[in-house]
């Protein structure tokens, strides 16, 4: 499936997102923060279902994770976009871009497939944001485990509570990289100068940030 229930239409006809906390609302037409989710006449819909643009075999470490089958080779993808502008992103090449079709799609089995033909125990969802494309990365996450394949999530962890639920039911292990380190300091960090929708969302959390 390239299209689920994260999006509500709301009374003045646009659409919003609830896949992130940005909750972007979009006219028919117009794409979300992170370049790669587009309003339609239905809803949101994922632009990059099925359209990984880096693949390659990694070790595990590079995840890195610590004690998760240490020694294995996982196989690694990414797609476009990503919901947050990290200063210093290490892969703003795929992060920051603006969705361009590649023209063909790949199905979730035919990733399972390929991690299996080169002796992969495991598939990483990484590079960029998988949350932005997280239809796609589910679907395989849930292919893959029926194969007996482990999942393994490399994310922010920007993602609204009730798609997480949601989105984390077939993954067995994940790294969440972090942008600070006290809740005060992170909320800050992010908000006002990651995500761009600071006042909104500084508010909410209760944040005092005058002087």
């Amino acid at each position: 499936m390239d299209r689920i229930a994260l999006s509500h239409k709301l009374e003045d006809g646009r659409w919003q997102c609830g896949l992130c906390p940005h909750a972007c609302v979009l006219n028919e037409g117009q794409v979300g923060i992170c370049h790669v989710r587009k309003a339609e006449k239905n809803g949101i819909r994922s632009l990059v279902y099925g359209e990984p643009v880096a693949t390659h075999i990694d070790p595990i470490e590079k995840k890195p994770l610590n004690h998760f089958l240490p020694g294995e080779r996982i196989f690694s993808l990414g797609t476009l976009g990503c919901n947050l502008r990290c200063r210093g992103c290490q892969n703003d090449g795929l992060s920051r871009a603006h969705y361009a079709s590649m023209g063909t799609k790949i199905s979730a089995d035919r990733i399972v497939d390929a991690a299996i033909q080169a002796g992969c125990r495991m598939i990483a969802y990484t590079y960029n944001e998988p949350i932005v494309w997280a239809e796609y990365a589910y679907d395989i996450a849930c292919v893959a485990k029926n194969a007996g394949l482990k999942n393994v999530l490399v994310t922010a962890g920007f993602i609204q509570t009730n798609a997480l639920e949601w989105f984390l039911e077939p993954f067995d292990a994940a790294n969440i990289d972090l942008k600070g380190f006290s809740e005060s300091l992170t909320l800050i960090v992010i908000f006002t100068f990651i995500c761009k929708r600071e006042k909104r969302i500084i508010t909410t959390a209760g944040i005092n940030t005058a002087g």
